[in-house]
């Protein structure tokens, strides 16, 4: 039991590591989001791509749950350029 604890604090940190980040982009800061905050953070203005350290770190942690759904629910998509 102490085992999987220390497994899922690992993944749960290594996993706020490798999130999407926050991109300025002519002076506006522009979020990440995922499939829940699309609504209130998406920019149609703004082209979004998906990190490769979000798809390593989903597969390496994918059978935490937690992790994968992290990622897939509020950092999936990283600001990169305007359209």
């Amino acid at each position: 039991m102490k085992n999987l604890m220390l497994i899922l604090l690992a993944a749960f940190t290594l996993s706020l590591g490798s999130c999407a980040n926050s991109k300025t982009i002519d002076g506006k800061t522009y979020e990440a989001y995922g499939l829940a905050n699309a609504d209130s953070r998406k920019s149609d203005s703004i082209v979004y791509e998906i990190p490769v350290s979000n798809w390593i770190m989903g597969i390496l942690f994918s059978e935490t749950i937690i992790v994968p759904g992290y990622i897939i629910g509020w950092d999936l998509y990283e600001p990169v350029k305007k359209k």
